[in-house]
């Protein structure tokens, strides 16, 4: 399950904002925030683009987190 806070949390302490990482996927923030929402699903290549715009080796521990509260 999509944690949508720690996803939050590391795009706020990587100095990014949601339209930076919506621009560097090619959406929209609209689409960024469905798929946040879980409406709609990340593509793996999404994942992978994410991971390389944030300088993250994965995104885990965001996208596959077991206790979102």
């Amino acid at each position: 399950m999509f944690d949508e806070f720690a996803f939050r949390d590391l795009v706020r302490r990587k100095g990014k904002t949601m339209k930076q990482v919506a621009e560097a996927l090619g959406i929209s923030t609209t689409t960024l925030y469905r798929k946040m929402s879980g409406e709609n699903d990340f593509y793996r290549g999404e994942i992978q683009t994410m991971c390389r715009f944030l300088g993250e080796e994965s995104l885990g521990n965001i996208f596959f987190a077991k206790n979102v509260s």
